[in-house]
């Protein structure tokens, strides 16, 4: 298969594809127009893509374009045309769901979303929309033999921005009082000398954690921050605040209902750590098998052949599939 990616910078997408043994061309929109965000569909991009697929001629083309007016409905009319299969994707959350979203959903054969409510709301308006997980690096997060300990927590704090946020930051407080000085925080917005983690930095951090927590600004099915899979890549026995379809996806990670449970669950692990080290460890082997981007791009690979939804009121476990 030939793949068309419309990338917003990462490469690990492009690694996957050609290890499946699919020829890839990428064409990275933030470089070429020199922003990270831009609007009215820039007509020398524009021009690029559409010169690359006229000569290329993919059978897919996978486009991350984020709030961004990226492509021109021409240009995804004109790729359709050339009988590439078009999808649009968004691993990010944003409530209420960007216009701009069900603009893309009526120009391209799938929109597809890493949470489920956003799957159900452009289905709602006609179009034909997928739930498509964000995958992660497998040659930046693995295990490694380091000495596991202690409890780590990567997240930024955003004061009431996002629906979680406060929960959030009572995830952290609590953990830091309860488990001090097993717990370190790392992240941006804190204050108090946390700092954030600066590249590979984030992946040697888990390697050398016995138990990682998880907590997102959103709870929504099946939608959870990429640092889910990143830390139970490593070997971290993975502890989160639970949410619809976590236990489908990711079934070696605990689950909490709430910040009390959480810091309990994580007291119990710590006092069993040869336990919670093998639990990190099927959690590692499970996410390899499951989470990787080679995962994803063989989902769409299905998607090309298999007819749009029809039965709308199916439970979301199936209509996901």
């Amino acid at each position: 298969m030939k793949i068309l990616h419309i990338a917003m910078g990462s490469t690990e997408f492009d690694r996957a594809a050609l290890e499946l043994g699919h020829e890839v061309s990428t064409i990275n929109w933030r470089t070429l127009t020199g922003s990270r965000f831009t609007g009215n569909a820039p007509p020398h991009l524009q021009r690029t893509i559409l010169r690359s697929a006229q000569t290329f001629r993919p059978d897919l083309v996978f486009a991350q374009t984020h709030q961004s007016q990226v492509i021109s409905a021409s240009t995804y009319a004109e790729l359709r045309n050339l009988g590439a299969f078009v999808v649009n994707w968004c691993g990010d959350v944003r409530e209420p769901l960007p216009e701009c979203y069900l603009e893309y959903a009526k120009q391209v054969d799938v929109m597809a979303f890493s949470n489920a409510t956003d799957v159900d709301i452009v289905r709602a308006h006609g179009n034909r929309s997928e739930y498509l997980q964000i995958g992660y690096d497998p040659s930046i997060y693995y295990p490694g033999k380091e000495k596991r300990a202690g409890v780590v927590f990567m997240a930024n704090n955003y004061a009431g921005r996002f629906p979680n946020s406060d929960l959030r930051a009572k995830v952290a407080a609590e953990l830091k009082h309860a488990l001090r000085p097993d717990f370190t925080l790392y992240g941006s917005g804190w204050g108090g000398g946390v700092r954030p983690v600066q590249g590979t930095q984030e992946a040697d951090i888990y390697r050398r954690s016995l138990i990682a927590v998880n907590a997102d600004h959103f709870t929504r099915p099946y939608f959870a921050s990429d640092r889910i899979l990143r830390a139970q890549a490593c070997g971290c026995a993975t502890f989160t605040l639970a949410y619809p379809g976590c236990e489908e996806e990711h079934p070696h990670a605990v689950q909490c209902a709430d910040p009390g449970e959480l810091v309990d669950a994580i007291i119990m692990a710590l006092d069993n750590p040869v336990a919670t080290q093998q639990m990190g460890e099927r959690s590692a082997e499970h996410t390899y098998a499951h989470h990787r981007w080679t995962n994803r791009i063989e989902r769409m690979a299905q998607w090309i052949n298999k007819p749009k939804p029809q039965n709308e009121a199916a439970p979301i476990a199936d209509r996901i599939r």
